[in-house]
């Protein structure tokens, strides 16, 4: 059996179960051929008869639904039926042995280039074709397409890197601010604490900790925003938002980083204040 791609817009009557359906195949179709046979109650469809073009066919196996992929194509919209019967009953093409499209699948990604220059060395010899000549046929290797989106989702990867950096940074500042502002509205509170005995460090681990709470309390809060939007956006889209716990719990760590590190500033100047200076702080 081998995989005929009939073209995007070539238009079939299939026959099933007395029923006629016209479909398109591999395109903008009205309903794929899994579909088409379904719709008519023909549920358990193997080893029945069906007519394509007028052309019976009988039906050996069927594949898993895949629906449709990146790009909106219907991956079940297609049938697999003997070439030469393609050739001969449904196509009717003019030339004998012409084939438009080959599928070639290898057994490991590392496979594909030898897979492609022996197709190629072949076709060129099956096509007479000289040293020096250019080709009359194109081969393309999935590997390429591969190697052409891992470098689009880098850059992709890359730029929101660089924006959630930017965003962390920003936040930090914001964090370091508060704090100092918080620093210099309690400075008769932080001189009586150490007039009472508080030590430098607990000054210190004090305004830590609240640096601390609030960029947790901002960690948490985009955390839930960002898996309510996730839901919202895949309500339109029709594909399940992913979040798994590495993420959550890297999301947590970050906002701690950032709340330690830029709050450590005003907890280090808060530590510093002398006790006399700061009760005589109006």
């Amino acid at each position: 059996m081998v995989l005929v791609l009939l073209g995007v817009g070539y238009y079939m009557t299939a026959r099933i179960s007395g029923e006629e359906i016209q479909y398109k195949t591999m395109g903008a179709s009205r309903g794929s051929i899994r579909s088409v046979i379904q719709a008519t109650g023909l549920l358990e469809p193997l080893d029945k008869s069906i007519r394509i073009n007028n052309v019976p066919f009988t039906v050996v196996g069927m594949f898993a639904s895949k629906g449709q992929n990146t790009k909106g194509n219907n991956q079940d919209d297609f049938v697999l039926v003997p070439v030469t019967a393609t050739q001969s009953r449904l196509v009717r093409w003019n030339t004998p042995g012409r084939i438009d499209m080959i599928f070639i699948k290898g057994v490991s990604m590392n496979s594909l280039q030898f897979i492609q220059h022996e197709t190629e060395s072949l076709l060129r010899e099956r096509h007479k074709i000289k040293a020096g000549e250019a080709d009359d046929f194109a081969v393309r290797n999935i590997s390429q397409f591969l190697e052409a989106r891992r470098k689009t989702t880098t850059i992709m990867s890359m730029l929101l890197g660089s924006i959630a950096f930017i965003s962390l940074v920003v936040g930090g500042i914001g964090i370091m601010n508060i704090m100092l502002v918080s620093v210099s509205e309690r400075t008769r509170e932080i001189g009586i604490r150490m007039a009472v005995g508080a030590k430098a460090k607990e000054i210190r681990l004090q305004f830590l900790l609240e640096a601390f709470v609030l960029s947790m309390l901002g960690g948490m809060l985009g955390i839930l925003l960002g898996v309510l939007t996730g839901y919202m956006l895949a309500s339109f889209t029709e594909a399940p938002p992913l979040f798994t716990a590495t993420s959550i719990i890297l999301a947590f760590v970050f906002s701690a980083t950032v709340g330690i590190g830029f709050g450590y500033y005003p907890a280090y100047k808060a530590s510093c204040l002398h006790p006399i200076d700061a009760l005589k702080y109006e």
